[in-house]
């Protein structure tokens, strides 16, 4: 899982990428029956996930140029749990690629409400 969160990371900041990403991601939620974003917020607890998942959770809230699309994908992943793991992640940040992706989710998301 590691990799395929890399790849769709790097796939969102792609031409029309953020939009397949997205559709693919929706795809599988209704297929095995799950939230959307559940996977990638439960990989947050594990540890070799856990900066490839936040890079995804980042590139695809920051991707979309529309400021109400950004509010609605952060909520909708804070409801299946993003806001529990970001408290631990927080507490626990022992790396600086870790601690670069909170900040980066959270000045994004401070960005995003002061517009």
């Amino acid at each position: 899982m590691m990799e395929a969160t890399k790849i769709l990371a790097a796939a969102c900041l792609l031409d029309d990428g953020h939009a397949k990403v997205l559709e693919a991601i929706t795809i599988n939620g209704e297929l095995n029956d799950f939230e959307r974003f559940s996977p990638i917020v439960n990989g947050l607890k594990i540890d070799n996930l856990k900066i490839p998942c936040l890079q995804l959770i980042n590139a695809i809230i920051v991707s979309p140029d529309e400021i109400d699309f950004k509010i609605h994908l952060r909520n909708e992943m804070m409801r299946v749990g993003l806001i529990d793991q970001l408290e631990a992640l927080e507490k626990n940040a022992a790396s600086k690629d870790l601690t670069t992706q909170l900040k980066i989710f959270n000045d994004h998301r401070e960005d995003d409400y002061y517009e």
